[in-house]
């Protein structure tokens, strides 16, 4: 049977913990032993769980145990333990549960900014919105009689990729728009079957907003993996009446997760344009875009 380890239930099974929790050591009555799991989001070396609190970057956690190791895990119908957090919870980012000592679970997590909880079948996970915001993932297979605490550096799962005019807008642009192939409202864990891009992913802007330098730019986040995929990007202008002023299509754009890929130059000017990019693999900090 399922269980639920949400943060208000007062059973012994399952118990809410919070970070100062995170060295407690197990306690194994009756083949039993207590399973304290933490997150925060991963960044590298700079980054710890004191620095940047996971309710810092999200604020939804659902958390699944599986029975088994990756790949046995993923042929479950049902989780044998799930939790669903918002921020507003206390211990957020933190909780604990009670597992059969010497049987083997695989832990999912997806951290998010939805509307509402997200679900997984299969090792692929469904999302209720289509607008992606930070998106970070986490997936380990553990024995409790080998751990009994997880601290969990969660990832990425988005990639990103940011458009930077270095001309100004036209005063008859209305609304600019970003296009590209994909399925953002299923993404597959790492090493599993993966989803194939089908549906057309679009995110709108009527308000602009300038960088450090002054430049003008818009980022989209695309629920990506671990490995490099070609994406193409249609980036268009409209008029008053929704009419198209200037569309331009980027073309084999390299998404992956952690990565921002960026087009910094003219858009608007005929003769300036290209179709060149600048990879960062240094993209630290966890700022949002603006929808």
């Amino acid at each position: 049977m399922k269980k639920y380890f949400a943060l208000a239930v007062a059973a012994t099974m399952f118990t809410a913990c919070t970070n100062e929790h995170t060295s407690y050591t197990g306690v194994v009555e009756n083949e039993k032993a207590k399973v304290v799991i933490s997150f925060a989001p991963d960044d590298g070396e700079t980054m710890t769980r004191a620095m940047v609190p996971v309710g810092d970057v999200v604020n939804r956690l659902d958390v699944w145990l599986f029975e088994g190791d990756a790949m046995a895990a993923v042929e479950q119908t049902e989780a044998v333990a799930e939790s669903h957090q918002t921020k507003d919870d206390d211990g957020f980012g933190s909780l604990s549960v009670t597992l059969d000592k010497n049987r083997t679970y695989t832990l999912y997590a997806v951290g998010h900014k939805e509307s509402t909880s997200t679900s997984i079948s299969g090792g692929v996970v469904s999302f209720p919105d289509t607008k992606k915001l930070q998106t970070l993932y986490y997936i380990r297979t553990f024995t409790p009689s080998e751990t009994t605490t997880l601290s969990c550096m969660m990832k990425r799962a988005v990639g990103a990729f940011r458009v930077v005019f270095n001309d100004e807008v036209p005063e008859d642009v209305k609304k600019l728009s970003i296009s590209t192939t994909q399925t953002p409202t299923q993404w597959s864990f790492p090493q599993l079957a993966g989803v194939s891009p089908s549906d057309s992913y679009t995110v709108e802007w009527t308000k602009w907003s300038k960088d450090k330098d002054g430049m003008l730019y818009f980022t989209v986040y695309v629920l990506g993996s671990d490995t490099e995929t070609q994406h193409d990007f249609v980036v268009t202008a409209y008029g008053e009446d929704s009419s198209v002023l200037k569309s331009r299509t980027f073309t084999s754009v390299p998404i992956r997760n952690n990565y921002m890929i960026t087009y910094r130059g003219s858009f608007f000017l005929d003769t300036a344009f290209s179709s060149s990019f600048t990879v960062d693999d240094e993209w630290k900090t966890y700022d949002d875009v603006e929808y």
